[in-house]
């Protein structure tokens, strides 16, 4: 973020809230309609949210290519560099 990376801050804010989505749980479990503790997630959990985030990204590659929107399949392909360097870790 420091960088000023424009691409980069908006790929890894959209995997935070792709983590803070999976760490959500139903309100009503608890009785309760306002603070809910966060679900705790696994190192397996997380990275299979990462595989999963991986896995629609090359998916979107392939439709953007099939579709002549090769910008738009860059970005992505840029996107999935800096996913898997996180996924390597």
């Amino acid at each position: 973020m420091k960088k000023r990376d424009k691409s980069a801050v908006d790929t890894l804010r959209c995997l935070l809230a792709v983590l803070d989505n999976a760490g959500a749980q139903d309100p009503e479990v608890f009785r309760c309609s306002t603070e809910v503790p966060r679900k705790f997630l696994t190192q397996t959990e997380l990275h299979a949210l990462m595989q999963a985030e991986i896995t629609s990204r090359r998916m979107a590659v392939i439709d953007y290519e099939r579709g002549g929107r090769h910008q738009d399949a860059a970005r992505l392909r840029a996107e999935l560099v800096l996913i898997s360097r996180y996924v390597a870790l």
